[in-house]
């Protein structure tokens, strides 16, 4: 009976927890949604052949980077002052829309009539990728970025809200479900080259769901413009729109290096093996939506460095259990061969990226202290070197290594940025903790 008593002991404490009663609402419905979005790729995989299904990753890469930086980094600004301003959130969510709407549509206007972005595009994926036309994906590219950006700011605001988590999940749920079921459904039965169906038509229904959500997220807006806040949220915000930038150019360096070095096919099994490793993050996204109201809400950097440290070592854990299962997932999946053996190279692939995953999951958890200390200029520098460490490396390493050269960059770099992270939250609280 002890063993039965300990374990329901653990999982009293377990429950009643406040930061794991957060994460299990998060994950709840983020791992039937990611579970669910496993199973679409598959669907997808039926009727996309690997050059076109790495031409689908890289441009939806590109938009999930692009998003990032195209919201100035006010969601960092909106993450950083959302305790502060928790008695007058209507104000705080009217100063930062307004902004960015203005800079939104500076920027649109310069990209449109000077057609800059086509340059940019053209040489982040290669006009010389085949089945790739920019202009003919440019306005879907467009509309893309818009319901990310949208979405970024939506959700960091969802998370941060006790009360409105479950709107956030009923918002991804919506995209996964009604977006990919019109796409699959014409994807499946018109005569349409299906890495353009599937962008057109996925960016289109995308931003149909998400227009009643942004209603719902700005309805309680307080117009009371305040230049002091903006300019505070500036501060913190520009630098992390400037490492976005450098974060967006670093997450395709790899890819267009290999594209250049081989083909669409091998670019294709990169990024299902990428994909498959990159569902730790459903987990991390998860706990980070629970673990980010108390940690920015701990004043004592003392007692939130500690406990961060305790915290992030039980999800490592998890996570690697979860790593385990991801490849035993993809291995069966190769064994019973559910899809192309085409893509059968990505299972050597996966332990490695897996690998680097973990290092990226301790890298972000060390990274929040950017935030903390209201220091995210730091993270441009960061970035920077770590841009040219990778691009160096996938230079080098790739022409002779391929696939491999690719993985192995990405590693090097994402260990270079994890010890720096690691040090710099260590520095910026040593001073705290050395104090009895």
């Amino acid at each position: 009976m002890k063993p039965i008593t300990f374990v329901k002991d653990q999982y009293k404490r377990f429950m009643t927890n406040e930061l794991s009663h957060r994460f299990i609402n998060l994950l709840s419905v983020d791992v039937l949604i990611k579970v669910s979005g496993l199973a679409l790729m598959y669907v997808y995989l039926k009727v996309m052949n690997e050059s076109q299904y790495g031409i689908y990753g890289m441009v939806v890469n590109l938009i999930g980077s692009a998003s990032l930086f195209m919201n100035f980094g006010l969601y960092v600004a909106q993450t950083a002052f959302f305790n502060e301003y928790k008695e007058n959130l209507g104000k705080l969510v009217f100063n930062l829309n307004v902004v960015l709407f203005i800079f939104l549509s500076i920027l649109y206007i310069i990209f449109f009539y000077t057609y800059i972005d086509l340059d940019l595009l053209n040489y982040l994926i290669g006009k010389e990728t085949q089945g790739f036309s920019m202009p003919r994906y440019r306005i879907w590219i467009w509309i893309g970025i818009t319901t990310q950006v949208s979405a970024t700011m939506m959700s960091s605001y969802f998370i941060m809200s006790v009360k409105k988590i479950r709107v956030m999940q009923l918002f991804n749920a919506c995209r996964i479900f009604i977006t990919n079921g019109v796409t699959i459904y014409i994807m499946y039965n018109y005569n349409i080259e299906k890495a353009y169906a599937r962008i057109k038509y996925s960016m289109i229904v995308d931003a149909m769901v998400a227009i009643p959500f942004f209603i719902y997220y700005i309805r309680t807006i307080k117009p009371e413009l305040d230049l002091r806040l903006i300019w505070n949220s500036l501060k913190i915000g520009i630098p992390a729109m400037a490492t976005a930038i450098i974060s967006s150019i670093y997450g395709l360096t790899d890819r267009n290096i290999l594209l250049k070095n081989t083909n669409g096919i091998v670019i294709g099994v990169y990024t299902y093996a990428y994909t498959l490793a990159s569902n730790l993050w459903v987990f991390l996204h998860a706990f980070l939506g629970a673990f980010w109201p108390t940690f920015l809400d701990e004043k004592n950097p003392k007692e939130s460095y500690k406990n961060t440290i305790r915290v992030t070592k039980k999800v490592m854990k998890f996570l690697t259990l979860v790593s385990v299962g991801m490849f035993v997932f993809a291995w069966s999946v190769d064994y019973f061969k559910i899809i192309s053996i085409r893509y059968n190279a990505a299972i050597a692939f996966l332990p490695a990226m897996l690998i680097t995953q973990l290092i990226l999951a301790w890298s972000t958890m060390m990274a929040n202290y950017y935030i903390y200390f209201k220091k995210t200029y730091v993270q441009i520098f960061v970035s920077l070197i770590s841009l040219i460490l990778n691009w160096q490396l996938c230079v080098w390493l790739i022409p002779t290594l391929e696939t491999w050269g690719a993985i192995f960059a990405t590693m090097l770099t994402t260990a270079a940025v994890c010890l720096f992270n690691s040090w710099f939250a260590y520095k910026n609280c040593q001073k705290y903790l050395l104090r009895p």
